[in-house]
């Protein structure tokens, strides 16, 4: 069946595969245009839903909505219901946005259920906790705005994809998995936490950006592999950390940074006149420590030099300016 215009279910019950014939597909495709399809009182849907671009949807239900087969979606999913989200595979594809305002959970059928986020995926309104269980892929846009985020079977971000944590917020994975970032980058703005066991096998992670200071809180462990790069911001009069400990009940993980790859200093370019940064601050902190950084380098106002000690088990960065070392270090 393929709808063409605003669509409602508003009966309860299901929605079977011997209504939606020929092809056993559910198509909402406004044919370039816009249209409006909400699933707030459908109990099960058994069969493929494909949600076309312009087209705008709302999961509202408060008692849990059963998509039994496959939901893949082109245009704006909006799930602000309380119920329970259940599916067999979820593909947001690269027109895709999914805004998510509910504190419920969105949860796969089997162990092979899977949501692939080639699109936007926004988690915003709600300070409360999301949960997804089933295992999670993202290659486009995942951005917590709002509350936090869990990942049940853990995450992982195989390409050029993007995770953004803005101030307040956490994404939390399961104690028995991780959140595996092997391209593309993490980006965390003010005081943002993740909760697990955080693997970068490659791309970076940005703290802070060139005009504001981040803490990041890894509550876990935190492991950087060859190919991968923490990127620190130096602000002037602070610098951003990436904080590595057990957490506040210490007991998540070991608080272990296993270190390798690279770090890039990100120096703000737009300093005030006369003013110098701030020396004696680590710009990463653990409870205990594996390896070093392979490398490191620096973006660097014009006039700046830079050089690179290592003392005992601390790595120095030492900015010079004027003739005075300001001096950046693990602790």
């Amino acid at each position: 069946m393929i709808v063409r215009s605003n669509f409602i279910f508003q009966t309860s019950g299901d929605l079977v595969d011997d209504v939606v014939n020929p092809g056993h597909v559910l198509t909402v495709d406004p044919q370039g245009g816009t249209a409006n399809a909400s699933f707030a009182s459908v109990n099960t849907v058994s069969v493929p839903v494909t949600l076309a671009q312009g087209v705008t949807t709302w999961f509202a239900s408060n008692i849990g909505e059963v998509f039994s087969s496959t939901i893949t979606n082109s245009g704006t999913i909006n799930w602000n219901g309380s119920g329970t989200i259940s599916f067999g595979e979820f593909t947001n594809t690269t027109t895709g946005v999914f805004n998510i305002s509910s504190s419920s959970t969105l949860t796969g059928l089997s162990a092979s259920s899977q949501i692939a986020n080639y699109g936007s995926l926004k988690k915003y309104g709600t300070p409360g906790r999301t949960i997804i269980d089933s295992e999670f892929a993202n290659y486009g846009i995942f951005r917590i705005d709002a509350g936090s985020v869990q990942l049940e079977d853990g995450g992982s971000q195989p390409t050029n994809g993007v995770t953004i944590l803005n101030s307040g917020t956490t994404l939390r994975v399961d104690a028995s998995s991780d959140y595996t970032v092997s391209g593309g980058s993490i980006y965390t703005n003010g005081m943002a936490v993740f909760r697990g066991s955080l693997v970068m096998t490659g791309g970076f992670l940005v703290v802070g950006t060139d005009m504001a200071p981040s803490q990041f809180q890894v509550w876990g462990d935190y492991t950087q592999g060859a190919n991968a790069t923490l990127q620190i911001s130096v602000v002037w009069g602070t610098n951003s950390q990436l904080q590595v400990s057990r957490g506040p009940n210490n007991n998540i993980g070991t608080g272990t940074a296993t270190l390798n790859g690279q770090v890039l200093f990100l120096i703000s370019q737009t300093s005030p006149p006369g003013a110098t940064p701030v020396g004696g601050q680590p710009f990463l902190t653990c409870t205990a420590r594996a390896g070093t950084f392979a490398s490191w380098a620096s973006t660097m106002p014009n006039g700046w030099n830079d050089r690179m000690g290592v003392f005992h088990r601390l790595t120095n960065i030492a900015l010079n300016a004027n003739g005075t070392d300001y001096d950046f270090f693990i602790n």
